[in-house]
């Protein structure tokens, strides 16, 4: 069995980095700077990235009656897709990338996946 860690006393600690949020007066003196002489290339080689995750449950729509209680046994297919978008202040966007549970989804079936407007990735946790 492997020895515990000791927690972290407050002396030895490291502080947690603040993330700085520019006030208004910030933001306002930044634009004076672009406007004064900053290019706006400086600003496009700037780029920003967001992931977002979209979760699903699929319902079964080949049901002949639908049941008051839910039937025993039946568990619905929940499934997640994660999707990373990255562009810049000049509006030039990456091509998206799309993380899935499945390399190869019957859906996609005999298409070429270099040309979907994502790039496709998969991982079994996903």
């Amino acid at each position: 069995m492997a020895p515990k860690r000791k927690a972290p006393t407050s002396s030895g600690a490291q502080q947690k980095k603040q993330q700085h949020v520019p006030t208004l007066e910030e933001k306002l003196a930044m634009l004076d700077l672009l406007r004064d002489g900053m290019s706006i290339a400086n600003v496009a080689r700037k780029y920003d990235c967001n992931e977002s995750s979209i979760h699903a449950i699929k319902i079964q729509e080949r049901e002949i009656h639908q049941a008051v209680a839910s039937t025993p046994g039946f568990k619905a297919a929940k499934d997640r897709v994660t999707v990373l978008l990255c562009g810049n202040a000049a509006g030039h966007l990456i091509k998206p990338s799309l993380l899935y549970r499945d390399a190869n989804p019957r859906v996609l079936k005999g298409k070429n996946k270099n040309l979907l407007p994502v790039f496709w990735q998969s991982n079994k946790k996903a």
